[in-house]
């Protein structure tokens, strides 16, 4: 039986090219597209009261078609076969539409090593109106605590509710900023001064490590938990703090901690244990655009721990060896383990110490400065951190960027003000 595909193609209607935006009033509201999206990520932003307003993903898309005639099963074949499963063989259903302009955010989501969105992303960034999260996985869950943290963060980007219900009573409130490699605490009054602050090791169990440094925080202070209206955790070990009330991405905090300390940065750089973080922020201390490098070690604390082992000097030397370097050495790998070995190269052929340290500040800032590059550079520019105390890695950094740095006085604790200062907030003040 002859089939007339160009009528067919004439009634056929997808439903994807013209996508419907199902806002929910009292929620925020997301566009979800790019490629599948596993269960796990839709959890994580029902949980947080997210109505995904359309999911326009390439297994999201709704492909609705009708056709005139008896020869349903020849439409429908087709129907499939007009539609492309990837974006790899061609535009899926239209996904880019003015209609996402509509809903709070977007969410595009790419597959590890999937080099083909990277081109689709490009073009909505570009177009797009409202702010747009470029979230990479492996379609498992194995990084839901790094994927957590992009996506709370996102939404107290666009707008999403900050749900305190902490006690509104004492004088003082508690910012507690819980990392891999330190835990920082700080206890602030009601007129936003620093009282006391506190930086502990985390060690191998983050929640007595948070709990001891709480306790010495206040007795040090000499106050109690009653004197406490509210204690806010961020950090990666925010959700396991049970004395903490509530919790704040710190990519939000550390925005509010730099603002606090210089009022005229607009561009952050984190450089903590074990990843680095590149924030854009407005003259009210608001995230405008923030990117992380959470899937590698290279270029974070933890790779001058490494380092530092390896040539056999305690880390802080590192830095004041890094400074006195008289010779421009290379070290090439973006990873951890292959840098490592390349130093290891390097101590083989009897370079200078200086020299060689001063090789891994300048990959250290090769790095940062690709990251802060994802978000834009605006002055002024303000490096967080423990790394932020290392005078080589502070030089390099300003050398590639071309300006001065500038320093909280104690830049670790920066993520705990922030904390610090959101909880005052919520307190009415």
């Amino acid at each position: 039986k002859s089939f007339d595909e160009d009528a067919f193609r004439g009634h056929l209607r997808c439903a994807c090219s013209d996508p419907v935006v199902r806002r929910r009033e009292g929620m925020v509201n997301v566009a979800l597209t790019g490629a599948r999206m596993n269960r796990e990520i839709i959890t994580m932003l029902e949980k947080r009261n997210v109505n995904i307003a359309a999911d326009l993903t390439c297994t999201g898309v709704a492909r609705g078609f009708w056709c005139e005639g008896d020869d349903i099963l020849s439409a429908y074949a087709t129907a499939l076969l007009e539609q492309y499963p990837c974006v790899r063989m061609a535009e899926c259903g239209r996904r880019f539409n003015p209609a996402l302009d509509e809903v709070d955010g977007v969410i595009y989501h790419t597959v590890q090593f999937c080099d083909q969105y990277s081109y689709e992303y490009s073009v909505m960034r570009e177009r797009l109106k409202v702010p747009l999260l470029s979230l990479e996985t492996d379609c498992t869950a194995g990084s839901a605590g790094q994927i957590g943290t992009r996506l709370e963060a996102f939404l107290e980007e666009i707008g999403g509710e900050r749900s305190m219900t902490g006690k509104r009573m004492g004088e003082y409130v508690v910012g507690i900023d819980s990392g891999s490699t330190s835990t920082n605490l700080v206890l602030m009054d009601r007129k936003r001064r620093i009282v006391s602050s506190l930086v502990v090791r985390t060690g191998a169990k983050a929640v007595v490590s948070a709990e001891n440094g709480y306790r010495t925080l206040l007795s040090e202070a000499g106050i109690t938990e009653d004197d406490v209206a509210l204690t806010l955790a961020t950090g990666y070990g925010r959700i396991n703090l049970p004395f903490a009330d509530e919790s704040v991405t710190e990519i939000s905090c550390h925005a509010k901690g730099a603002s606090y300390f210089d009022p005229t940065v607009r561009t952050i750089l984190d450089i903590g244990g074990q990843d680095s973080k590149a924030i854009r922020i407005d003259g009210k201390g608001e995230v405008r655009d923030f990117a992380m490098n959470d899937k590698c070690a290279a270029g974070t604390g933890r790779f001058l721990e490494a380092i530092a082992k390896t040539l056999e000097i305690p880390i802080d030397r590192l830095g004041e060896e890094a400074v006195k370097s008289e010779e421009n050495l290379e070290i090439s790998s973006m990873c951890t383990v292959f840098a490592e070995s390349e130093v290891i190269t390097l101590i083989a052929e009897n370079r200078e110490l200086s020299d060689i340290a001063w090789g891994v500040c300048r990959s250290i800032a090769g790095k940062s400065c690709s990251l802060l590059r994802r978000v834009g550079i605006e002055e002024n520019v303000m490096m967080t951190g423990g790394v932020a105390r290392n005078p080589g890695v502070v030089k390099a950094l300003e050398e590639r960027l071309g300006v001065k740095l500038r320093m909280a006085p104690d830049p670790e604790i920066v993520g705990a003000v922030g904390a610090a200062l959101f909880a005052l907030e919520k307190c009415g003040e």
